[in-house]
């Protein structure tokens, strides 16, 4: 029967969780103790996660459904637990128990599923992220490592989400791994191995391209007109003026036409610019959700790094 650990654990976070073990089963309490970690109050709770281990332990010894790896995301919370530098040592003593008990069980899991079980963790990963659930995020990494520990884009996450959550040490060690794995990627196929063909990012950047320089285009052959259109219209003037009634009809009839073509060149290049900036707001977007792409600002400036 999952209690609370400890008498100093934070009621709010943990209650309704243990209370829902209870009643409903341990399935049931995994989504309460989850929404609590998502929750800044409860986030940072050893009691919280110590509880949360052992309620992924509890679903993954009932059989879980989908990738199955529910005994390797306790493990890690298990470990995560022990290595916290604020954590009692009874805490400590009990994550360290529930982390044995669960890794020869994730080890055979893991030994039966290939590439595909790895993509759809490293979504399930990258979905936390997005949410800014960087504590959350971070289980789902070490969870696609130990399915792939020589990918690229899981030490690079956790080289950047591990010091936003005290684990520097730790991060400094990933970030060693990254770098290393850089260092013996070939410059080309193996780089590109580590990370999906990015076929609608590279094609909606294209797209933006084209219909920016389209509008480019359009704009500076409307200005062009419009220079047209004013000649035209001295033209008209001084035909007039010359009282030259045939001059006069040619230059008006000439007006016109030059006027017609500025208005239909100057609305072409206002959609195509207008359709320019979604496509690169949407390319932005797909870059940067992908981690392959990082948006930063500093001070009032603002950057955007591709990464190739």
């Amino acid at each position: 029967m999952l209690t609370p650990v400890a008498v100093e654990a934070s009621t709010s976070c943990v209650e309704a969780g243990v209370t829902t073990f209870r009643t409903q089963g341990a399935r049931a309490a995994l989504g309460v103790f989850e929404q609590k970690l998502k929750q800044r109050a409860c986030r940072d709770d050893a009691i919280l996660h110590l509880n949360y281990a052992r309620t992924l332990k509890a679903v993954s010894e009932g059989g879980e459904s989908g990738l199955g790896l529910g005994a390797c995301r306790s493990a890690e919370v298990f470990i995560l637990v022990q290595s916290g530098r604020s954590v009692s040592d009874s805490l400590k003593s009990l994550a360290a128990e529930g982390a044995t008990e669960v890794l020869d069980r994730c080890t055979s899991v893991i030994s039966t599923l290939g590439n595909d079980a790895y993509k759809q963790q490293v979504k399930r990963a990258a979905s936390y992220g997005r949410e800014g659930q960087r504590w959350l995020s971070a289980i789902e990494w070490r969870v696609a490592l130990r399915l792939d520990g020589q990918r690229l884009e899981g030490h690079r996450a956790l080289c950047k989400l591990l010091p936003s959550l005290g684990m520097q040490r730790e991060a400094e060690r990933r970030c060693e791994s990254w770098r290393a794995l850089v260092a013996e990627a070939a410059p080309s196929s193996e780089m590109m191995g580590d990370r999906e063909v990015r076929t609608t990012e590279w094609v909606l950047t294209a797209i933006t391209g084209g219909l920016l320089i389209g509008g480019g285009v359009a704009y500076v052959l409307a200005a062009d007109a419009h220079s047209e259109l004013l000649a035209a219209h001295r033209r008209a003037v001084d035909a007039r003026g010359d009282d030259d009634l045939e001059s006069f009809q040619d230059a008006l009839r000439e007006r016109a036409v030059f006027e017609s073509k500025m208005n239909d060149l100057h609305t072409t290049s206002i959609i195509l610019l207008a359709a320019g900036g979604a496509a690169a707001v949407a390319a932005s977007y797909l870059w940067v959700r992908s981690e392959d792409a990082e948006l930063s600002f500093t001070g009032r400036s603002a950057h955007f790094t591709m990464r190739w």
